[in-house]
C-alpha cells in the first residue's frame, strides 16, 4: 500500500459531494456521529477523515454509506470534519466540510426512586418523559388485580407522578383514545 499524508498537496482537488459527502448526524457530550457517502473509492485508494485539519482515520475499504463515530471528544466544543480520497499519494477529491458541536452535560440533580406498580402479569413501562420535578409521565402496560383477584381489563397504559404520588390512567382517562392519536 502506498503512503498517505493528511495534508493538501500543491494542486487543489475539487470538492465534489457527488463523489464524497459528509453529513453531521448527531452529537452527544463526548461523541460526534458523521454520515459518509462515497462512490469512487477503489483498490489502492485511501479515504482520509480529518477533524479540525488533523487526520483521525485512514480507510482503504469502506462501504458506500458509512456512519463514523468520533469519540473521546471535549464537551461543548465545535469540531469541523472533512474527508479526502488519495490515489497514488495525491488527493483526487475532497468532501464538503461539516461542523458538529458536542453537548454540555446536564446539571440536573435527579433523585431516583423505585416503585412496584400493578400486581398483574406482564406489566412493563416502555418510555418516560420528565417534564419537571413534579411532573413525570410513563407509558406502557400496567396490569392490576381487582378486589376479586382477577386482572382488570383493559390494563392501565399511562402512569403520572406528581411529585408526591403515582396515578395509573388509560389514554381514554386523559382524552386521547386510540383513534384520536392519528
Amino acid at each position: 500500500m502506498a503512503g498517505f499524508a493528511c495534508r493538501d498537496n500543491a494542486t487543489e482537488p475539487p470538492i465534489d459531494t457527488s463523489k464524497i459527502n459528509l453529513v453531521a448526524i448527531d452529537a452527544s457530550v463526548n461523541e460526534v456521529f458523521i454520515g459518509l457517502k462515497q462512490t469512487i473509492l477503489s483498490e489502492g485508494d485511501i479515504l482520509l477523515v480529518q477533524r479540525n485539519g488533523n487526520c483521525i482515520g485512514a480507510f482503504t475499504n469502506l462501504p458506500g454509506d458509512t456512519i463514523l463515530t468520533d469519540t473521546a471528544l471535549v464537551e461543548n466544543t465545535s469540531y469541523n470534519y472533512q474527508a479526502t480520497i488519495q490515489r497514488g499519494g495525491v488527493v483526487i477529491v475532497k468532501s464538503n466540510e461539516v461542523s458538529a458541536q458536542t453537548l454540555t452535560p446536564t446539571s440536573h440533580n435527579f433523585a431516583w426512586q423505585t416503585f412496584v406498580l400493578g400486581g398483574g402479569d406482564d406489566s412493563g413501562l416502555r418510555d418516560v418523559t420528565i417534564v419537571d420535578d413534579t411532573t413525570v409521565y410513563a407509558v406502557g402496560e400496567v396490569s392490576v388485580r381487582g378486589s376479586t383477584g382477577a386482572v382488570l381489563n383493559p390494563p392501565f397504559n399511562v402512569v403520572e407522578w406528581n411529585g408526591i404520588q403515582i396515578e395509573l390512567m388509560t389514554t381514554s382517562d386523559i382524552g386521547y383514545g386510540y383513534g384520536e392519536l392519528f
